[in-house]
Order: structure tokens, then C-alpha cells, then sequence
């Protein structure tokens, strides 16, 4: 899904850790708070998004775009 600045995910379990990758597999430096995902520093362009909720990962693609 696309974003500009942050990603706020809704989830009624505690979100256990969030990490987002580039397309060459490197972890990229987020901020995490609560459900809230700060990507404002990311460059665009596309991302895996690894949610982890107890001991279940989940993944998605992310497309980071520019702001309005």
C-alpha cells in the first residue's frame, strides 16, 4: 500500500516490533510508537513491512511516495 509520511496500523493485539526493508534486504531505521510507524526519512521507492505480533510475523509491501 502507498504512504507518504507514516503508517498507522490498527490491530487490537500489542504489536510486538515492526521493521521495514528495502528491496536489497537491509533493515531501515523507523521510529515505532504504539501503532504509529514515522517513514517520513525513507527515500521513495518500495519496501517489505514485517510486522511481528507474538510469536506470528506478518509481511506486506510497502510503497513509499512522495508527500503532497
Amino acid at each position: 500500500f502507498p504512504s507518504h509520511d507514516s503508517l498507522t496500523i490498527d490491530y487490537p493485539e500489542t504489536i510486538t516490533n515492526i521493521s521495514i526493508y528495502n528491496t536489497l534486504g537491509q533493515a531501515q531505521n523507523i521510529t515505532f510508537e504504539y501503532n504509529r510507524v514515522d517513514i517520513s526519512a525513507l527515500p521513495n521507492g518500495a519496501y517489505t513491512l514485517v510486522i511481528t505480533i507474538d510469536d506470528e510475523i506478518f509481511r506486506s509491501s510497502l510503497v513509499k511516495v512522495a508527500g503532497k
